[in-house]
């Protein structure tokens, strides 16, 4: 009795692919949330352990008798960036504080996740710190 075996190549990794079989990549998405609720959702995705960015410029308001505030303004309204796979995306997205991811209608108008190139958020929050760290203008005095 003899077996007939086929000795063909056999690949788990399609040609091309980095990642893993079954693993995703992390990738940056765009989540949408109720307005004025962007700094706690990050601050609440953060302390769920998510990497998540809010757009946000300091500013200084002045009132009429000379009082002056800094407050953090978000830039974009009703949207957080979330760095998560596509497993941990579809937790997030259960959260009562998620709206729901936005989508790349641009995109062969398959309605596909809108993601955010890396290097892109990179520039955007490497710009942002480096607008934190910058010093204040020199003013001049009256004497």
């Amino acid at each position: 009795m003899s077996t007939n075996t086929n000795t063909e190549h056999i690949s788990a990794v399609s040609s091309g692919v980095g990642d893993a079989v079954g693993v995703s990549s992390p990738k940056w998405y765009v989540a949408v949330v109720n307005n004025n609720s962007e700094k706690s959702v990050r601050d609440k995705l953060t302390s769920l352990g998510h990497t998540s960015y809010v757009a946000t410029q300091e500013q200084v308001k002045v009132w009429k008798n000379g009082r002056r505030a800094r407050s953090e303004q978000v830039v974009i309204r009703s949207v957080v960036f979330v760095r998560c796979s596509e497993p941990e995306r579809r937790l997030i997205v259960s959260y009562p504080f998620i709206k729901r991811f936005m989508t790349d209608r641009a995109a062969t108008g398959t309605g596909r996740l809108a993601v955010i190139p890396e290097p892109q958020m990179q520039r955007a929050s490497d710009r942002a710190l480096r607008a934190r760290l910058r010093p204040p203008p020199h003013r001049q005095t009256e004497c």
